[in-house]
């Protein structure tokens, strides 16, 4: 979770290379994203634009929103967040970008956390499973771990091939998010 203090700084997106803006639907630009950056990690859940609008804008019982970055000069996306807001603050149910371990993700969670700042929220908070690296760029970003353990219960064909089981168990390989399963 990371609080929205009010001396948060808004992100200055104006002098660089994107903008923000909050969409009510999946496109082909989220298409494009998934098949350009998909091979950042060997176990993701499919996030094509049909997948996100099935999902999540289609669920009548809870009301997500899309939060986008994209390149200013094309308007390529570059990241966004699915969301879900509350009375105070934001469950981030999935998110996906260029550069899910690198600079990309920072820009991305914190040009979201200013402007759910500006909205009123009081926190932002994500449940994620997968690799360190991105753990830790949470924490340097101000995210702070809930206490909390959760299991996970997978099933794996006695037929896979040994080394794919492997890899399928070794968190480092996974980048799965609270919307994935269901963890709100």
């Amino acid at each position: 979770m990371k609080a929205l203090d009010t001396d948060l700084e808004p992100a200055d997106l104006s002098n660089g290379p994107w903008s923000d803006e909050l969409v009510s639907a999946a496109d082909e630009r989220f298409d494009a994203l998934w098949n350009a950056g998909k091979s950042q990690c060997r176990i993701a859940g499919e996030k094509t634009a049909t997948y996100l609008n099935w999902r999540y804008l289609s669920f009548k019982e809870m009301s997500y929103g899309l939060y986008c970055l994209v390149h200013r000069s094309d308007q390529r996306l570059v990241g966004y967040i699915v969301f879900a807001r509350t009375e105070k603050g934001a469950f981030i149910a999935e998110l996906f970008c260029e550069d899910v371990f690198g600079s990309v993700v920072d820009d991305l969670l914190l040009g979201f956390a200013a402007r759910m700042r500006m909205e009123g929220q009081e926190w932002v908070a994500l449940s994620y499973l997968g690799a360190a690296a991105f753990e830790d760029r949470l924490k340097q970003l101000g995210f702070s771990p809930r206490p909390r353990a959760r299991a996970l219960v997978a099933y794996v064909d006695p037929d896979c091939d040994a080394d794919l089981r492997h890899h399928i168990f070794d968190s480092e390989n996974s980048l799965v998010f609270g919307g994935e399963m269901d963890l709100f």
